[in-house]
């Protein structure tokens, strides 16, 4: 129960805890608890501006190909698609 009790602290979370909380579905909600507290702390990808209009371009054809696994007019045509 004390695991519980260190995720209330996360106001989203209460809510889901107050609703599916019972003695018997105790490891269930913890198990809940953790993967919804381990989302919430999730840090997104750094992106690089520009990287598709600028750096890409300047591949040469067998790098290109390299990276996404076909020529660069095959990869022309499946965006015309």
């Amino acid at each position: 129960m004390a695991i519980l009790q260190s995720f209330l602290e996360f106001p989203n979370l209460s809510a889901v805890v107050n609703s599916v909380l019972s003695d018997d579905d105790e490891d269930s909600v913890s198990a809940l608890l953790r993967m919804a507290a381990a989302d919430e702390h999730r840090q997104l990808p750094v992106r690089i501006e520009g990287y598709g209009e600028c750096v890409v371009p300047s591949y040469a054809e067998a790098v290109f190909k390299e990276h996404f696994r076909m020529t660069r007019s095959t990869f022309q045509v499946v965006c015309i698609l």
